[in-house]
């Protein structure tokens, strides 16, 4: 089985007033998915705006209301992270890779 590390923040920082690409911490919630097949998180707190998501093996996501992730989708690197804008209540779907 695998594991994917997802963590939520509502804001990115702003410093002199222009925006720079780091987080603001602390972190809106974290969540932690394990899975093989096709797996959900759970939905994304209504403060969320982005996330980080990491996973211990490659894998495919898909972001949405329900969404059901397939190995031709976006694929992940194992232990590379990505980053996402998001719309507060979606889920991300993660399916390790073939």
């Amino acid at each position: 089985m695998a594991t994917a590390y997802i963590t939520e923040y509502s804001n990115i920082g702003i410093q002199q007033g222009n925006s720079i690409p780091v987080a603001v911490e602390p972190a809106v919630a974290d969540q932690t998915v394990t899975f093989t097949t096709a797996t959900q998180s759970s939905a994304f707190n209504a403060a969320t705006a982005f996330i980080r998501l990491t996973a211990d093996a490659e894998c495919h996501v898909k972001f949405g209301s329900n969404p059901t992730a397939t190995t031709s989708m976006q694929q992940v690197q194992a232990d590379t992270e990505i980053w996402r804008m998001v719309t507060p209540g979606h889920k991300v779907s993660l399916v390790t890779a073939a």
